[in-house]
């Protein structure tokens, strides 16, 4: 018995010296630790996590952020340098309500990158950071994506439904921003229209009434009236109520598009945000990027531009396709394209959801509903345009390289493809088979080129030639292309920075001749930035028929454009 008070006693003292020393950590060491983690000097780094120079009792260290405690950044109003559009509005009048927003449901409210608590809450938003942990790698340079820091309060307002009514077409809507932008040239009154204009396809337009704005000049189909049996219903937020909009399946309830407590509308002159929850996490689409073809929904961003660039992860490639595919939970498909041309970021993140990030135009959503994923594409495809139809040898083996030198070389490479019993049926040349890179040349040094075009078609082959859209302007005169191009005036046009002089080179005299070259606010060409070019004009009507001529006039053979005009 006496035994066991006895050990009793000491583990009772045990737990009392525990206890002392918890509550001495915690009173005395607790704030050094916040001070040594203290990320006084904060630097972004491009290409991994966010790395913070702190110091120590001991010494400077480097630590990611996934190192870092959560709490000292509730003390701390780090302040960082970065772009700030207009960090003088007023707050929102409406306390921000920010406990009941999930983590994978925070929206950025400052996607410029750089924000402090103090301007996150005078946007009138959220300012909780976390304890990061590194999960994607953005495109291009910007630092990775993340769980942010600064985010929408639930009842952030942005746009309010000031008006709705019907239309022959289906529903509009007049909205009103009462809430202040953070950023410059805000509209303020914007309207929405909502056409049903078939069963499976409805289109959701958001635009300001008062300014045209540029829009793709695209021929879209045309709808005079609504369709009534439809696949899907549209939920529209009520007058005065914050702006949200669902698209609904009809036969499962399931919501396709669904607005409502996601980030608010964002339309100004130079950022557009549209965010929007999603049915599931199969999300396929949003090219042209190289990666696996699910895409990954863990804080991911697809930044659209046209770049001449190889295929590299993680950055914008050659095209630009504002178009995802969802596979929904019980295996039904749908789609939502965004016909919109100029440069954007596409965030995916885990809630599921999705925004649009966009510098201009308008919003023009396309909503297709499938149900399978063919239809979906087929139904895509009614609204763009459907492809030609290829040629039946286009099919087969293509052999294409740059670094030909010669035709011979070009013709020893075939003869090698058959004698291997390769079935090559097409054979190409990069433009190194040109005279100093000019259209419609070849380089003597580069052999009999019209006797290789007819020993590959004595064979059953066909050949095809990369000819740029740029023609050089460095000996007008003597080259014809440029010529009537400048005669057509299909060119572009920049001041001041042509050398060519008329009567050297044939294409440029030409193109100058036939105006069909792109100008500057001066009225002179414009000279491409790789190489001494000028580029064709696309947007004028004329270029394509009046620079078809030149194929006819200098009987060239089989050729593709590769339009590197980005």
């Amino acid at each position: 018995m006496a035994e066991s008070s006895r050990i009793t006693i000491i583990v009772l003292l045990s737990l009392i010296v525990i206890v002392t020393v918890l509550l001495w950590f915690n009173a005395v060491l607790v704030p050094y630790v916040k001070v040594f983690f203290c990320p006084c000097n904060k630097t972004r780094d491009s290409s991994a996590q966010q790395v913070y120079r702190v110091s120590g009792n001991l010494e400077q260290h480097e630590v990611y952020e996934a190192e870092i405690v959560e709490t000292v950044y509730i003390v701390n109003d780090i302040k960082l340098e970065g772009i700030e559009w207009n960090r003088t509005h007023q707050r929102p009048k409406n306390n921000p309500q920010c406990t009941n927003v999930r983590n994978e449901d925070r929206f950025d409210c400052d996607p410029e990158g750089a924000i402090t608590q103090t301007n996150c809450e005078k946007r009138g938003c959220c300012w909780k950071p976390l304890l990061r942990m590194k999960v994607n790698q953005s495109a291009g340079i910007v630092p990775p994506l993340n769980v942010p820091w600064c985010y929408y309060p639930s009842n952030y307002e942005g746009y309010k439904v000031n008006k709705v009514y019907n239309t022959k077409l289906g529903l509009n809507a007049d909205l009103i921003r009462t809430t202040p932008s953070p950023y410059p040239e805000a509209i303020s009154d914007l309207t929405v229209e909502i056409r049903y204009e078939t069963q499976s396809r409805l289109r959701i337009k958001i635009y300001d009434p008062a300014t045209v704005r540029y829009e793709v000049p695209l021929n879209t189909p045309d709808v005079s009236q609504a369709v009534n049996d439809t696949l899907y219903t549209v939920s529209l937020s009520k007058p005065t109520e914050r702006f949200s909009v669902s698209v609904i399946r009809k036969d499962n309830s399931v919501a396709l598009i669904n607005t409502t407590g996601a980030s608010p509308l964002t339309f100004c002159n130079q950022f557009i945000e549209l965010s929007s929850f999603l049915p599931s996490s199969f999300v396929y689409g949003l090219g042209e990027h190289r990666g696996p073809l699910l895409h990954n929904v863990n804080w991911t961003r697809y930044t659209m531009w046209n770049k001449d660039i190889p295929p590299n992860e993680k950055t914008n490639l050659y095209g630009s396709h504002p178009f995802y595919l969802v596979m929904e939970n019980d295996g039904k498909s749908h789609g939502v394209f965004l016909l919109n041309s100029n440069a954007m970021d596409v965030i995916l993140q885990p809630a599921p959801a999705i925004t649009w990030r966009t510098i201009g135009g308008i919003i023009n959503l396309y909503v297709f509903m499938g149900p399978t994923p063919g239809e979906v594409i087929q139904q895509y495809t009614e609204v763009i345009g459907h492809s030609f139809m290829p040629p039946y040898w286009s099919l087969g083996f293509h052999l294409c390289r740059w670094g030909y030198k010669t035709a011979n070389e070009t013709l020893a490479i075939v003869e090698k493809n058959r004698q291997a019993g390769i079935p090559q049926d097409v054979q190409w040349n990069d433009i190194d088979y040109m005279d100093s890179k000019k259209d419609f040349t070849y380089s003597t040094e580069f052999g009999d080129m019209p006797a290789m075009v007819n020993t590959l078609h004595n064979k059953g082959m066909h050949y095809i030639m990369i000819v740029d859209p740029g023609i050089s302007n460095e000996s007008p005169g003597n080259y014809g292309p440029f010529d009537l191009g400048i005669k057509m005036d299909i060119f572009i046009y920049d001041p001041g920075i042509s050398n060519e002089s008329p009567g050297n080179y044939g294409p440029y005299d030409l193109g100058i001749k036939m105006d069909i070259f792109i100008k500057d606010s001066q009225g002179k060409p414009l000279v491409g930035k790789v190489g001494l070019f000028v580029c064709l004009s696309a947007l004028r009507i004329t270029t394509g028929r009046r620079f078809s001529t030149v194929f006819h006039l200098l009987q060239v053979y089989t050729l593709t454009v590769m339009n590197q005009t980005s």
